[in-house]
């Protein structure tokens, strides 16, 4: 079995490959909140129109 290599990367490098991802995973979550807001706000419509109100 071959040994496996690994690369060794420069540590700003590496920082800036996590804070890419952070990023990337924080637009998510801002997009899945406004999602989720947008949700509750239709239901709460269609609970009102279908009592009448």
């Amino acid at each position: 079995m071959a040994a496996v290599t690994r690369r060794r990367f420069d540590p700003e490098f590496r920082a800036g490959g996590l804070r890419i991802v952070k990023a990337a995973r924080e637009k998510e979550r801002a997009e899945l909140e406004d999602e989720r807001d947008l949700l509750k706000r239709s239901v709460v419509l269609w609970v009102k129109e279908a009592m009448g109100r």
